[in-house]
């Protein structure tokens, strides 16, 4: 690998949100691997530490300072590609940068890092309704983001899942738009996925995508969600009539969010058709 200069593959665990998947790296034959992480104690064989204690930021929004900008941790590398802690990468990284040089090669692909397409949903607007819906995000939050979506206009249909991403290291309009990205995420309900077409309808720029299913690269799920719902659940001394009351108070509070959903949708059809300009939330140049 070395006509591709320094490769640092990388991944963040911040919370012991589950165990550590060092496979999310890979072998780590010719490459760096390096987990960045909160935990002061945490020691790997395998892999480098960085030590990241960015309180009083909850380890959500930590986690995802390094996963944006990489730049930030690895100002030295050629190229970067984060993974998620419940990927497996089942490929080289040469592979995969290989397969993202490929599409930086438009002429009009400024931003030299890629993503990959969402397999199930299209827009932002899908996302933050599939949000609300499971309850991974509030009321309030849901509302507000929604509101911001429709204000700045923001119609794209090519919603990106992030557990992996590829960067050509070196470029600052990137780096630019990856500080652009986290600035927005941090304003918004915990998902970057939430703040990129903000980003990118703001800048004009876009992250490359990638043709291809990202499950040609990777496993995913490596930790299935339910192993934590497991351990929340083994761990509650709650009773079963406590558990009976609030399956009913649940089956309420879905078909509440489900009437909150479908009007949404309602109205957002119903302005799909004016010619009113929309005016802008965010500016289109980030904040220094």
């Amino acid at each position: 690998m070395s006509d591709l200069g320094e490769i640092v593959v990388y991944s963040c665990y911040f919370g012991k949100p589950e165990d550590i998947n060092t496979a999310s790296m890979g072998d780590g034959a010719g490459y760096r691997r390096v987990m960045v992480s909160d935990d002061p104690d945490l020691s790997l064989p395998s892999a480098e530490i960085l030590h990241d204690d960015l309180l009083p930021l909850n380890p959500v929004h930590a986690s995802r300072r390094a996963k944006l900008m990489p730049h930030k941790y690895f100002p030295q590398a050629d190229w970067c590609i984060y993974v998620d802690n419940r990927v497996t990468l089942n490929v080289s990284p040469a592979t995969l940068i290989r397969h993202a040089q490929a599409q930086f090669e438009s002429p009009d692909q400024t931003i030299k890092r890629m993503a990959f397409r969402h397999g199930v949903r299209r827009t932002a607007f899908e996302e933050l309704d599939h949000l609300y819906a499971i309850g991974r995000i509030s009321q309030p939050d849901w509302e507000r983001t929604n509101q911001l979506f429709e204000t700045m206009g923001v119609t794209g249909d090519d919603l990106t899942m992030n557990p992996v991403l590829v960067q050509r290291m070196g470029d600052g309009a990137t780096d630019s738009f990856n500080e652009r990205w986290y600035e927005v995420f941090l304003t918004l309900p915990a998902r970057d996925q939430l703040a990129l077409p903000l980003v990118e309808h703001a800048t004009g720029q876009k992250l490359a995508r990638s043709p291809s299913s990202f499950t040609e690269f990777v496993t995913w799920p490596a930790i299935l969600r339910r192993n934590r719902a497991t351990r929340l659940l083994q761990a509650s001394d709650r009773k079963p009539k406590v558990f009976s009351l609030a399956r009913i108070s649940y089956k309420l509070n879905k078909m509440s969010v489900a009437r909150d959903i479908q009007s949404a949708k309602n109205n957002r059809l119903s302005r799909a058709g004016t010619d009113g300009q929309l005016s802008e939330a965010i500016s289109p140049n980030p904040r220094k």
